[in-house]
């Protein structure tokens, strides 16, 4: 993918208030590829009756609301607080945690 003139460039995570190392891993892309593999729908469409495409492996509680760094770990690896969702409705989800 090209970038257009218009386009900034910008590090990954580069606006988040804790830049999570393990996004970085290729333990991370095994177990995204994995719960893309088993669930390929977003589950927020699927709730509206809406079949579409999931891209984002989501944490359902954020691995920055960890106390300690075993805790963040913890969320960050546990499957069950995970989820697949289509970039609308993460974007959704994000901004609506940012403002909290």
């Amino acid at each position: 993918m090209t970038r257009r003139s218009w386009q900034v460039a910008r590090k990954p995570q580069e606006n988040r208030k804790f830049d999570n190392p393990w996004y970085h891993t290729r333990a991370w892309r095994k177990l995204r590829a994995a719960m893309l593999a088993i669930d390929p729908l977003c589950v927020e469409c699927l709730k509206n009756g809406i079949t579409k495409a999931s891209r984002v492996c989501d944490h359902i509680k954020n691995v920055s609301s960890g106390k300690t760094a075993e805790e963040r770990e913890r969320l960050m690896w546990d499957v069950n607080n995970l989820q697949m969702l289509c970039d609308a409705c993460h974007n959704k989800k994000s901004g609506r945690e940012s403002i909290k």
